[in-house]
């Protein structure tokens, strides 16, 4: 097949390449998205905070207006030690009121958030999406040759590595990793308050691992649960009353 070019490459859809995509389309460049079609994303319970300059770079890329409806503003953030000991540091409560600003940011769900990032760079006249794979990326001094798993050939002068954890840009590029790992697993999932969340982000800091809460719109709150991979599986098994008893 014949090679193509283009200036710049993003792999990966999620919220990061999609933000590189449209940042680089609102300024002109031509961009090539390559990642698997978006029907083969699995479902993700999670949601993203998005602090003030996160907030500012998805107004200037013109998603923020769609998604503000959808987000929780993070009006403050509670830490708490719930650690059991004998001694406990003392609960403290940050408001953003405190820096003169009237929130940190916002809460948004994941799946919203890659909706309105994917539709408004579908629409991008600079965007072409090729719904596949990178196998392969060969750097040279002055570009970047890429096969893709449909036999596509792309050179490209610049490539941005959004391809998860285990990119094959970044090992392409020869940057290195160093990875460990911990007797946890997190849960991640949400819930309606019987009382107003106020805007307020809480942390349980926990001899098992955090366990934290924060806000979402219409008086729901996200929940990540991290704590050991026994207890985690028999959290799953739950059902809805009684994991809200736990």
């Amino acid at each position: 097949m014949a090679e193509a070019t283009t200036e710049v490459v993003v792999l990966g859809a999620g919220p990061a390449g999609l933000a590189a995509v449209l940042s680089l389309a609102a300024a002109g460049v031509e961009v090539v998205l390559v990642a698997p079609p978006e029907a083969a994303r699995p479902a993700d319970q999670r949601t993203t905070a998005l602090l003030g300059a996160s907030v500012n770079l998805l107004e200037n890329i013109g998603v923020w207006q769609e998604l503000q409806p959808l987000s929780a503003p993070l009006a403050g953030i509670r830490i708490i030690d719930d650690r059991g000991g004998l001694l406990r540091a003392a609960e403290v409560l940050f408001h953003a009121r405190e820096l003169g600003v009237a929130s940190f940011g916002a809460n948004v769900a994941n799946a919203p958030l890659v909706a309105a990032l994917a539709a408004r760079a579908n629409a991008a006249a600079s965007v072409r999406r090729l719904s596949t794979t990178a196998v392969q990326l060969v750097c040279e001094p002055d570009a970047v040759n890429l096969q893709l798993s449909d036999g596509t050939h792309l050179r490209a002068r610049l490539v941005v590595a959004a391809d998860g954890r285990n990119s094959l840009a970044r090992k392409a590029a020869g940057i290195t990793t160093r990875d460990w790992a911990y007797p946890q697993a997190a849960l991640a999932t949400s819930f309606r308050h019987a009382r107003a969340h106020q805007g307020v982000s809480s942390e349980l800091h926990r001899v098992q691992g955090p366990l934290t809460t924060v806000p979402l719109c219409e008086g729901a709150s996200s929940l990540v649960w991290v704590t050991s991979p026994g207890e985690a599986e028999d959290l799953k098994r739950l059902d809805d009353m009684s994991f809200s008893l736990r």
